[in-house]
Formats: C-alpha cells, sequence, structure tokens
C-alpha cells in the first residue's frame, strides 16, 4: 500500500485491502462463554484532544459509556479493554503468539462526514484531503499479550505506545488483533466493536 511515510510502529500486513463498509452503530452482545472482552470506560479529566484528520467537521463530544461487552473469542481467547484516563490498555491471553493491534474509527459524527480515523487499522492508512497518507499505523504486543497506548499521539508520525483515540470513543472503535506468522504467530485474526464488516470481509473472525 502507498503511503507518503514509512509507519514508524509496523509495516501494513500483506494481504487484499478490505473495503470501507460504513454501517450503523451496533451494541455488541454479553454472553457467557470460554472467552471475554471486559470494557471498562473512565472519564478523562484532561481537555479534548484536537481530533485532526476530520476535515472540515467537528468531531463531537464524547461518548461516554461504551456498548456492552462482547465475550467468546475463537479458540478460547481471553482479551481485556480498558479505556483508561490516559491510555489505551489491551490485554490479551490464551491467544498464539506475534499479536499485532489495529484500532478504526467507525462510528459517532465520524460516519456521517466520511471522515473517520483509519490510519491505526494496520492495512490502508488514512488518506487527508490532500491526498497523504498518514500511517498505516499498527501496534505491537509485548511477551505477555498487552499493550499500552497513551492518548495524544500525533498522528503524522504516531510514536510507539500511542494512539490517537482517547477516553470516550469505545462506542465508535473497531478493533483488530492478528497473530503474524512472520511474527511467530498462526496467522488468524479476530476483530470486535462498532462495525467489524471490514475485517470479517478479510475472513477474520467475530470475537463474541
Amino acid at each position: 500500500m502507498p503511503s507518503s511515510r514509512p509507519s514508524p510502529l509496523s509495516p501494513a500486513a500483506p494481504g487484499p485491502s478490505p473495503a470501507r463498509l460504513p454501517g450503523p452503530a451496533a451494541g455488541l452482545l454479553l454472553a457467557l462463554a470460554s472467552a471475554c472482552v471486559i470494557v471498562e470506560e473512565k472519564p478523562s479529566d484532561g481537555p479534548p484532544m484536537p481530533h485532526g484528520p476530520h476535515v472540515g467537521g467537528d468531531p463531537g463530544p464524547d461518548d461516554g459509556a461504551g456498548p456492552a461487552a462482547d465475550s467468546g473469542a475463537p479458540a478460547g481467547w481471553q482479551v481485556d479493554v480498558v479505556w483508561g484516563e490516559s491510555a489505551l490498555v489491551v490485554d490479551v491471553a490464551d491467544a498464539p503468539g506475534g499479536l499485532w493491534l489495529g484500532i478504526v474509527e467507525t462510528g459517532g459524527a465520524c460516519s456521517t462526514a466520511g471522515a473517520c480515523w483509519d490510519g491505526e487499522d494496520c492495512r490502508d492508512g488514512y488518506t487527508t484531503a490532500a491526498g497523504d497518507v498518514l500511517g498505516p499505523y499498527c501496534h505491537p504486543l509485548d511477551a505477555s499479550g498487552r499493550a499500552e497506548l497513551a492518548y495524544g499521539g500525533d498522528i503524522a508520525e504516531l510514536a510507539p505506545g500511542t494512539t490517537a483515540f482517547r477516553a470516550g470513543w469505545s462506542a465508535r472503535a473497531t478493533f483488530l488483533l492478528e497473530s503474524r506468522r512472520e511474527d511467530g504467530g498462526d496467522g488468524s485474526c479476530v476483530t470486535w466493536g462498532d462495525d467489524p464488516s471490514r475485517y470479517l470481509a478479510e475472513g477474520c473472525e467475530l470475537l463474541r
């Protein structure tokens, strides 16, 4: 995928570019299973972060509490997602190695304006109105299966350990977790969140 600048985190994974398929915000079902995703929402005390790539539009207020938790990952994956006051934390257990995390904005005001932030999608990156490509960025999980991403990252050069997302955006986010073979994984991937259709179209499994 062409990019005006290399990603400081990771090159995009090989494979076909997924179609961007906007959809209505969907609540996620909470069910008992062998695995779960736990979403915890905490208020942010700091000022709102400038949204950057939303060209000509106001990203609107934070969404507040996120959707109901989604549970029941394939192959017994255990995923814990916490939207903290200063950072987004993702912990994964009972999953293959070589894990990388992608996050895409799919809901809220951006879905109407058609300018959602998808620079952290591990695929295509975000294309500005001027035609510049920001990213694609992708977040590695450490050996314990954890990623801690501080809010307020610079979208032009997103530093490792940071994200352009912020507290209060859980209801507008879609996630990807992929286990890369080149990093010792098995090539599997799972997705969940507001609108996982783009990753489901690639063959990723829905985290339920």
